[in-house]
């Protein structure tokens, strides 16, 4: 399947961050797309952080909003651009649409201020995640590089496997933790609940 162009900005940092640029690349835009996917996670009307601008004479509106999660940091690396993959319904459920946004950082502004709260649906990305995957797969393509000598000259390809190995254990330090739902079923009864249904996708972002 090929790479979805509202992806294009995250393939390209993920690319930055293993170091997969230039005229060679190892993998290809529909590749990473696919290891992202795999580390999207969604949100259906998600109230935003409003941000005050206070005007002179002390007057205070609100026309910034900050995608911030339960622990008080922000959610970046969205997909898309606003009306596209990104979608905001104002405090009267009315589609609102911001006149400047950062998806990478989820900070979106307003030309008027709209009616509170503001709420966000889209798909938020895991790129250190998705980074330490690839780095994995490509340190699994170059493991058969070995290190010799010729002489005076040492050829070290094998540097390379330890480098993205490195590189994938940092990447893995600093990806989102995952969270699993357990039910008791000594006092929860009605049987098991599939973690994958869509219902539970709720209106709260994530604690990172």
């Amino acid at each position: 399947m090929a790479a979805r162009d509202s992806m294009a900005d995250l393939i390209d940092r993920v690319r930055y961050l293993i170091g997969d640029t230039g005229s060679t690349e190892q993998f290809t835009d529909a590749h990473i797309n696919d290891i992202l996917d795999m580390h999207r996670s969604t949100v259906r009307y998600c109230p935003l952080q409003e941000i005050e601008d206070i005007d002179t004479g002390g007057t205070v509106t609100y026309k910034e909003f900050w995608a911030i999660g339960q622990r008080g940091r922000p959610v970046r690396n969205w997909e898309g651009t606003a009306g596209t993959n990104l979608f905001f319904v104002d405090g009267q459920w009315g589609t609102v649409t911001p006149a400047t946004f950062n998806y990478i950082e989820g900070k979106f502004r307003f030309t008027e201020a709209p009616n509170r709260p503001v709420r966000l649906t889209g798909f938020h990305y895991d790129i250190e995640g998705a980074a330490a995957d690839l780095c994995e797969e490509w340190a699994a393509a170059v493991k058969a590089c070995v290190t010799f000598s010729d002489g005076s000259d040492k050829i070290a390809l094998s540097d390379k496997f330890t480098h993205l190995m490195t590189l994938a254990e940092n990447f893995r330090r600093r990806q989102k933790p995952l969270t699993v739902a357990m039910t008791r079923s000594d006092i929860n009864r009605g049987g098991d609940y599939d973690t994958d249904d869509p219902r539970l996708y709720n209106s709260r972002l994530p604690r990172g």
